[in-house]
C-alpha cells in the first residue's frame, strides 16, 4: 500500500499521470493531490502537508508530468523497503558523490551518476532520449543523494525527517536537502527496475542557484559526502571542478555578478580539496566568463 503526493499545476497533467498510476501501480494506493497552479506555496510545504494526510506506511513523492513504463512497480517499491530495512530513500536518479562544491546531484560522471529514464525536453530544442547510467550493472545502486521526479520512503522515515519549508520556498533544491536529511540516518538507493518517462528536463535559472546555494550553506560542514567511499583523491578534485564549472554557468547565464561567483568559490572550502594552484585557476576561469545581463 503506496500514499502517492503530487504538487499539481496543471489539470490535464494530473488527470494523465493519475490514470497512469492506477494502470501500473499493481498495489492498492492513494494519490493526495495538491492544486498549486499559482504557485502560491513552495514544494516543500506542499510535500508536508501530504505527508500529514497519507495513510499508508510506503510514501511517494512525484511530479506530474510523468509516465511510469514498469508494470506492477509498487510491488518493486514494496519488495526494495522489506529486504532492505536500514534503506530509507529510494528513487531513479541520483549520484554517489555529492561534491562539497554547491551543485545539484548530477555532475556529468560516469562513476558519480545514477540513472535510467525517457528523458523529453521542453526548455531547449533537443530530441527525447534515453538517458541511462548503470556501470555496475545493478538493480539498485547506493547513491548520497536522489533526484525529485520520482522517489519514494517509509513512514519511519518521516517520523524524523521533513522537508524543510522555513528555508526552501520554491521549486528547487528540496530533494538534495532531504537526502541529506535521510542520509544521516538510512540509506539512499537509486532503482534500475522502475522506469518512467520525463516529460521536461530541468533548469538552472536563477531560482536554482538561490537554493542550491542556501543548502549547500545549511550542509556545507557535513560535504562532501560519497557512497561506498571509493572515490580517491584525484577523482574527488575531478567532480569538484566538473561542480564548480556547472555552477559558474549558471551564475553567469542568470546574470550575477562575478563577484558573486567569486564570494561563493571563496566560502567553499576547495583548496582543501584542490590545492590553490587549481584554486587559482578557478579565479581565472570566472574571470573568462561572459555575464549574462538581466
Amino acid at each position: 500500500m503506496i500514499s502517492i503526493i503530487i504538487a499539481s499545476a496543471n489539470k490535464n497533467l494530473l488527470n494523465d499521470v493519475s490514470v497512469n498510476i492506477r494502470e501500473t501501480i499493481g498495489v492498492e494506493y492513494e494519490i493526495i493531490s495538491f492544486d498549486n497552479a499559482g504557485a502560491a506555496k513552495g514544494i516543500c510545504e506542499v510535500y508536508n502537508k501530504g505527508i500529514q494526510a497519507a495513510r499508508y506506511n510506503l510514501i511517494c513523492f512525484m511530479h506530474e508530468d510523468i509516465c511510469i513504463k514498469t508494470s506492477n512497480w509498487g510491488f518493486i517499491v514494496q519488495d526494495c523497503f522489506d529486504t532492505r530495512p536500514e534503506l530509507g530513500l529510494l528513487g531513479i536518479a541520483g549520484g554517489r558523490y555529492k561534491t562539497l562544491f554547491p551543485c545539484s546531484w548530477y555532475i556529468g560522471s560516469e562513476k558519480s551518476d545514477r540513472y535510467q529514464l525517457l528523458q523529453h525536453f521542453k526548455h531547449q530544442t533537443v530530441a527525447a532520449k534515453v538517458d541511462f547510467n548503470n556501470p555496475n550493472n545493478e538493480k539498485l545502486s547506493m547513491v548520497s543523494s536522489i533526484d525529485g521526479v520520482w522517489f519514494c520512503t517509509r513512514r519511519e522515515v518521516l517520523n524524523e525527517v521533513r522537508f524543510d519549508e522555513l528555508l526552501l520556498k520554491g521549486f528547487h533544491g528540496y530533494d538534495l536537502d532531504f537526502s541529506l536529511n535521510v542520509g544521516k540516518k538510512w540509506d539512499i538507493g537509486v532503482t534500475f527496475d522502475v522506469l518512467l518517462e520525463h516529460f521536461s528536463e530541468g533548469k538552472y535559472d536563477r531560482e536554482w542557484v538561490k537554493s542550491i546555494l542556501l543548502v549547500h550553506k545549511k550542509w556545507n560542514e557535513t560535504l562532501p559526502k560519497q557512497a561506498g567511499n571509493d572515490f580517491d583523491k584525484q577523482e574527488c578534485a575531478a567532480l569538484e571542478q566538473k561542480a564548480f564549472e556547472t555552477l559558474m554557468y549558471a551564475m553567469a547565464e542568470a546574470g550575477y555578478l562575478k563577484v558573486q561567483m567569486r564570494k561563493v568559490l571563496w566560502n567553499s572550502k576547495l583548496p582543501g580539496i584542490l590545492g590553490w594552484k587549481r584554486y587559482f585557476k578557478m579565479h581565472c576561469f570566472i574571470s573568462a566568463l561572459r555575464v549574462q545581463a538581466v
